[in-house]
């Protein structure tokens, strides 16, 4: 019940992930192929700690424009959170007790909704989040700070580390 009182909140106002008005009708065009959307300037990768335990996935850490991006699944579970990738919509859901946190593949923004404390917020991110392959990779820092977990950078190991309240 939580998840779909949360689900409403953030739904309610459409127009978040909305990519036009719904009262404009469509130009007719040419379908559109689907392209990968992975931003050509990668620099580096990470290492990620999460409570003590190293970070272990498919696809490495990618450092983005001074951002650490990782595989979506791999960290919301981490963290302890429930994870829907929505892939018609290239949307992700996470939640977590009373929060849930929403991202699309493109979109510079993370919204949140709190129903403990009736918030909701948006967060503009530096990086979008993005397709790599088969995996979708999302900020680090954000999706972490959003479940309100401690984050640290060590710029001379380029190592992250996440303690989890």
């Amino acid at each position: 019940i939580a998840i779909l009182t949360m689900s409403s909140m953030i739904f309610s106002s459409a127009a978040v992930f909305a990519d036009e008005p719904e009262d404009v009708t469509p130009i007719e065009t040419e379908p559109a192929a689907q392209v990968e959307v992975v931003p050509a300037d990668i620099i580096e990768t990470a290492t990620v700690i999460i409570n003590g335990e190293t970070l272990v996935t498919d696809v490495p850490a990618r450092i983005i424009n001074g951002r650490t991006m990782v595989p979506m699944r791999a960290i919301f579970e981490k963290l302890g959170a429930n994870v829907e990738w929505i892939e018609a919509d290239q949307l992700i859901i996470a939640s977590k007790g009373y929060k849930l946190v929403t991202l699309k593949i493109g979109k510079n923004t993370l919204n949140m909704a709190d129903i403990s404390q009736s918030l909701n917020t948006s967060v503009e991110l530096e990086v979008a989040p993005f397709l790599e392959g088969d995996r979708t990779l999302v900020p680090l820092r954000a999706v972490s700070e959003a479940f309100n977990a401690t984050v640290e950078w060590d710029e001379a190991t380029s190592t992250v580390t996440i303690t989890t309240k």
